[in-house]
């Protein structure tokens, strides 16, 4: 049975990760009386097409009230094909996502959805919703819309939500579809979040205006009573932690560590939105592992000390040689992310971030190519005259393990090389999506 409203995550090209947003959004509007249906085209491919073949069916009066429709960098081509399919059937579209929040006025400007947010969406999608009612045409804090007659009406971001309130509900999306890592089956695990947003100054990264650069955290008892909930009910015994930044207050991210360990003895946790290795210290990477932390990922971005301190990224090779060596120290593996392809960035420099990550001891390296996302045949925004605003609304191609596989054996060196030159020319090509080596 389709539900008032469509919940959809449509798909990314890698694997499915549990939607935490889409997943309090569900809790909030259950609370209010809704009834909501999840559409996760990375967990079940093909679910969308099929709920759109059955509304399609359904007259008019009986389909869905509106869909909202989690954006990312890496799928705004599909989105808009999706926004316009659903338009069709009479259907009114929330967007929500990095995209919708970072430049709603293109996501709206080069389609027909209702509304983009861009403020918290389980404070602004039940007012756009009442709004759809109603049709007061009145600003709504966090969003921009459709008001009568088409007319945009805009509100300024807003961010209100107490993160002690949320929850994560765990049945829209069935936790079954998302606890069996595909590369990792001897993990049953979960997804879930600490805290929201990030105040660092990373150029190439959306998160910070995302947030309108605010950091908040959930209570620490809140969090670990969800992870022993989880243990207990679903026997989960690995947890994703999905931070954008956990390390922003050090002293709770330590107490965090202390309760798990304390309270969720023998579970296991990763560490894989990419740590910033300039605020891991040897006292706090004791305590991850302490806590069960099987595996972190650093955010290293480049092998070039010039591209990273252009991406305010200025940890010194040696600096993150000696965290690898501490985690490794402390039994947890550690994976380098990197990325190629930001303005300026040279085939030397491109070379040098090659270098670093067969260099350093990490278990596993992803290269990611960067570019700015487009709507239509152009940038998103008029605002791309500078590094910093192009940067921000950087996207990425499929991981990379290229380093990890020739240490192991598993490609000759000669072929490393190989594909390296295909890297760089793909790159210098300015071509965009996915693709993996």
């Amino acid at each position: 049975m389709i539900g008032d409203i469509l919940l959809v995550a449509p798909g990314l090209g890698f694997e499915a990760i549990f939607p935490l947003g889409l997943s309090t959004l569900a809790s909030t509007l259950r609370r209010a009386g809704y009834t909501c249906t999840g559409l996760d085209d990375r967990a079940r491919p093909g679910c969308v097409d099929a709920a759109l073949k059955s509304i399609e069916a359904l007259a008019p009066e009986r389909r869905p009230l509106a869909a909202v429709v989690e954006t990312s960098t890496r799928n705004v081509g599909s989105v808009i094909k999706l926004t316009e399919r659903f338009v069709e059937l009479g259907i009114p579209v929330i967007l929500i996502g990095t995209p919708a929040a970072t430049d709603p006025s293109a996501m709206m400007d080069s389609q027909d959805a209702f509304a983009a947010v861009t403020g918290d969406p389980e404070t602004v999608v039940p007012a756009l919703l009442h709004e759809l009612k109603t049709r007061s045409g009145q600003p709504i804090a966090g969003a921009r819309f459709r008001g009568p007659d088409s007319v945009i009406v805009s509100g300024g971001p807003e961010f209100t939500l107490d993160p002690a309130d949320l929850e994560y509900d765990r049945t829209v999306f069935p936790l079954c579809d998302y606890s069996v890592h595909p590369r990792h089956p001897e993990f049953k695990q979960a997804a879930i979040e600490t805290s929201r947003g990030c105040r660092l100054n990373c150029r190439h990264c959306p998160v910070p205006r995302r947030y309108a650069g605010i950091w908040r955290a959930r209570p620490v008892g809140n969090v670990v009573d969800e992870m022993v909930t989880l243990r207990r009910d679903y026997g989960i015994t690995d947890f994703v932690i999905e931070d954008d930044q956990p390390l922003h207050d050090i002293e709770r991210f330590h107490a965090f560590l202390r309760a798990v360990k304390t309270r969720l003895p023998g579970v296991t946790m990763a560490f894989s939105n990419g740590l910033r290795p300039d605020l891991l210290g040897r006292q706090t990477l004791q305590l991850m592992a302490a806590a069960g932390t099987r595996d972190i990922s650093l955010g290293i971005e480049s092998g070039s000390p010039a591209v990273r301190k252009a991406l305010n990224r200025q940890a010194s090779g040696r600096l993150i040689a000696g965290v690898i060596s501490e985690a490794h120290r402390f039994g947890m593996s550690v994976t380098g992310y990197f990325m190629l392809g930001t303005p300026g960035e040279t085939t030397r420099q491109m070379a040098e971030t090659f270098v670093m990550a067969n260099r350093l001891p990490f278990d596993f390296v992803h290269f990611m190519v960067y570019h700015p996302w487009q709507v239509t045949t152009g940038p998103a925004s008029s605002a791309y005259d500078t590094f910093r605003t192009a940067a921000y609304l950087g996207s990425y191609c499929n991981p990379l393990r290229l380093a990890a596989l020739a240490r192991r054996g598993e490609i000759r060196a000669g072929k490393a090389r190989a594909d390296l030159a295909r890297m760089i020319e793909w790159v210098k090509a300015g071509t965009t999506g996915g693709g993996t080596w």
